[in-house]
């Protein structure tokens, strides 16, 4: 297997752990995402990679959104919460 197919693999792994906030699991991700980026370049272009980054790139703005929703819905902000 290529390097980019394994990191393409790896990204779609990432997606799949961060929909389900398995934290180990991105843990271990990162690790490997390290070891591959450390391992050589990519010689080929891959338009499935790139896909696949700017789904895992969407998905993190999208979490980052809803966390920040989140915070401020359970008084996050310093006022009162409906959560209460």
């Amino acid at each position: 297997m290529t390097i980019a197919r394994q990191i393409e693999e790896t990204l779609r792994e990432t997606i799949a752990a961060l929909s389900v906030l398995d934290s180990e699991r991105l843990q271990s991700l990162e690790k490997r995402m390290m070891l591959l980026m450390k391992s050589g370049s990519i010689a080929e272009p891959m338009t499935s990679l790139l896909e696949t980054k700017n789904s895992l790139k969407r998905l993190l703005e999208q979490t980052e959104n809803n966390l920040s929703i989140l915070y401020r819905l359970h008084g996050g902000n310093g006022t009162d919460s409906w959560a209460r």
